[in-house]
């Protein structure tokens, strides 16, 4: 009699008409921030879609980067939060390097700084970039339903530098 061992491979990516959902990799609102900045990175790594489906705060203790071909679509009462001192709370991938991500779509984002300010690193190679949601080289970037609530004065919510095909709803 032959016996039969059953292995499940659990794969995380996205492709094409697939989305990449956060939550698999942690990202929740009862999370840490330092879990939920690293489960958004990932799945902003994989490009594609990537949807954030359960509304709520999420708090993230570093900047997130979003790359070519990669459309972010966050829940309805979904909110980025900031919970540390850092630089931007979202960039594109290459800014900063010389090349022009393309193809960036950020629907339903709502931020917030809850007071705490943009530090830039001295170590940054990104000088003068202050919006905590900034993007620099750009071609072909949406923005809908975007939201910026409870921010300190003086404070930059978008910053977009250097762009050709910006649409905001």
């Amino acid at each position: 009699m032959r016996r039969f061992a059953v292995i499940a491979v659990c794969l995380s990516f996205a492709w094409k008409g697939m989305a990449a959902d956060p939550a698999q990799f942690g990202f929740d609102p009862a999370a840490e921030p330092a879990t939920n900045a690293v489960a958004l990175q990932r799945a902003l790594d994989a490009g594609g879609l990537v949807r954030v489906a359960k509304p709520g705060t999420y708090r993230l203790d570093r900047t997130v980067y979003i790359g070519d071909d990669t459309e972010l679509v966050f829940a309805k009462g979904t909110v980025l939060a900031k919970a540390a001192e850092y630089g931007r709370m979202m960039c594109n991938r290459d800014a900063g390097t010389g090349r022009t991500n393309v193809n960036i779509t950020v629907r339903n984002l709502e931020i917030a700084d809850r007071g705490i300010n943009v530090r830039p690193d001295p170590n940054s190679t990104l000088k003068g970039l202050f919006g905590h949601v900034s993007f620099w080289h750009v071609k072909n970037l949406t923005l809908t339903g975007f939201r910026c609530t409870e921010f300190a004065k003086g404070q930059y919510c978008l910053q977009v530098v250097g762009f050709d095909g910006f649409t905001i709803e």
